[in-house]
C-alpha cells in the first residue's frame, strides 16, 4: 500500500505559493487573509454594539428609530443621550476609515493585514500596490458590480470563492492585478 498513486492525496509538487519578481514572495495563506479581512471587521462591529445598546437603552429609541410618528405626522425627539452615542460612534467609525486608508496608503495594508504580517502587492513586480489601485480596482468594480440585478447578488459569493484556486486570488485580486504575500516584520 505505501507508495501508491492517491487520488485524495494533498498535491507534493510546486504548489504555486511562491511568486516570481525582484526577489522571491510568497503568498499569504488562506486562514491569515481571513482571519485579517475578520480583524478589520471587527474594529467596525465593535462600534455598532453601541448603537444597539444605545438603541436599546432608551424608552422612545424604538418609536424613533423606526419613524414611527403619532395620528398628527409628528415625529418625537430622539434622546439626547442617544444622539450623544450615535455621534461618537460614527466618529470612532470615521477614525478607523482614516487610520485605515492612512495604512493602504503607506503600507498596502490595513490594521489586520499588518497585525497578520500580510501586505497587498502588485502581480507583476511584487511592489506594494497603490490607494488607487486598491480603492478603484480591488474594491470599486466589485461593489459597483454587486449592484447589478441578478448577476450581483453571485458577485461577492464569486469574489471570495475564488480563493480556493491555486494561486488563492480571489476576483478582486485578479481585476486589481494584485496578490497578497507575507511580509517581514
Amino acid at each position: 500500500m505505501v507508495g501508491q498513486y492517491n487520488p485524495y492525496q494533498a498535491p507534493t509538487s510546486d504548489d504555486g505559493s511562491e511568486v516570481e519578481g525582484e526577489e522571491q514572495l510568497t503568498l499569504a495563506t488562506r486562514g491569515s487573509r481571513l482571519a485579517a479581512a475578520l480583524l478589520d471587521s471587527a474594529l467596525f462591529f465593535v462600534p455598532m454594539i453601541g448603537v444597539i445598546l444605545a438603541m436599546g437603552a432608551s424608552e422612545n429609541s424604538a418609536s424613533w428609530v423606526v419613524f414611527v410618528s403619532d395620528p398628527s405626522g409628528n415625529v418625537g425627539t430622539p434622546p439626547a443621550h442617544l444622539m450623544t452615542t450615535l455621534a461618537v460612534i460614527g466618529i470612532v467609525c470615521l477614525l478607523l476609515m482614516v487610520v485605515q486608508c492612512y495604512l493602504l496608503i503607506k503600507s498596502a495594508q490595513t490594521i489586520g493585514k499588518r497585525v497578520l504580517g500580510i501586505q497587498i502587492v502588485n502581480a507583476r513586480d511584487g511592489r506594494p500596490t497603490g490607494f488607487g489601485r486598491i480603492a478603484l480596482m480591488r474594491v470599486l468594480v466589485v461593489q459597483v458590480a454587486s449592484l447589478f440585478p441578478l448577476v450581483g447578488s453571485f458577485v461577492p459569493l464569486v469574489d471570495v470563492l475564488l480563493i480556493f484556486r491555486r494561486d488563492s486570488r480571489c476576483l478582486h485580486d485578479h481585476i486589481a492585478g494584485t496578490i497578497v504575500v507575507k511580509v517581514e516584520r
